[in-house]
């Protein structure tokens, strides 16, 4: 059997009409025809049954179908891929990632150097675009924490663990401790990092689960800024260890929390069967160094 006897197996099933089909794949009728024939041949199956409306797939050509896509799919995907080495351009992995952090980006950057064919596209997204680029396929990597999806992807590999912690101002009471309880934080106004709603949310429950509705400060401010605000005494903060690490952050003191609330960062990739691109990042990202705790 041949891929074309295949798309037009699959363009027939769906179309059921000769005519159409075969204007598609740029063939005559009866040539179209004759490919189905060979194929019915070849399978020693009756792959389309004549109905009052028409023609509609068989037992024999439902229990087929499937396959047939998926092998079609494959293929086409795979062509794309290739063609990407074709064009006289370096194969480009795109990737979205949450969470602006130093050592992340250090990390790809790193890789970049130590593949000189490969190059990155690489985006900053909210935790939900994210989700929806690694959905759609629009990425062909995604980095976030696995906390903040629900779902499971075909392949994912750990990079490292963070944590939430406290920032509160340097001159605030509780600026001396090494750590402290959420629930001790209960009167304090909170800036909390709206601009990505999946991580807003999982503020929220941690402050519920700790038996009160914070106070906020509804403004949306970047981490930057959050912590500006805070070294200033307007209110408090719930933020990654990680991203306080990545800015300035004089006149702040952070606290661990005594609940431990821990992140996983990963790296997730859409697809079941990695592309070279995409293993060899799988495998650097996990082989030790820039996101050690």
């Amino acid at each position: 059997m041949t891929l074309l006897q295949l798309k037009c197996f699959l363009g027939f099933a769906g179309m059921r009409r000769m005519s159409d089909t075969a204007a598609v794949y740029k063939l005559s009728p009866s040539t179209l025809s004759k490919q189905m024939e060979r194929l019915q041949d070849e399978l020693n199956v009756r792959l389309f049954d004549k109905t009052g409306s028409g023609v509609a797939l068989s037992q024999e050509g439902q229990l087929i179908f499937p396959g047939v896509e998926y092998i079609v799919k494959q293929y086409d995907e795979l062509y794309a891929e290739m063609s990407r080495y074709s064009d006289g351009e370096r194969p480009a992995l795109r990737i979205v990632i949450a969470f602006h952090q130093q050592r992340i980006m250090r990390a790809l950057f790193e890789f970049m150097s130590s593949e000189p064919g490969i190059k990155l596209e690489i985006t900053e997204a909210p935790a939900a675009s994210v989700r929806a680029m690694l959905d759609s396929e629009r990425a062909d990597a995604g980095i976030i924490y696995r906390e903040l999806l629900d779902k499971k992807y075909p392949n994912e590999v750990t990079i490292g663990k963070d944590r939430l912690v406290a920032v509160v101002s340097a001159a605030h009471p509780l600026a001396g401790r090494e750590s402290v309880s959420v629930r001790e934080l209960a009167d304090e106004t909170f800036y909390f990092f709206r601009g990505d709603r999946l991580m807003y949310q999982h503020q929220l429950r941690l402050c519920i689960s700790a038996g009160f509705v914070p106070r906020e400060e509804r403004s949306d401010y970047r981490v930057r800024t959050i912590l500006q605000h805070v070294a200033h005494g307007g209110g408090v903060s719930l933020l990654a260890e990680n991203a306080v690490g990545a800015v300035s952050n004089s006149g702040v003191s952070v606290l661990h929390l005594e609940e431990n609330p821990v992140f996983t960062m990963c790296a997730f990739f859409p697809k079941a069967y990695l592309p070279a691109m995409s293993e060899k990042l799988a495998k650097f990202l996990t082989s030790g160094g820039a996101f050690q705790e």
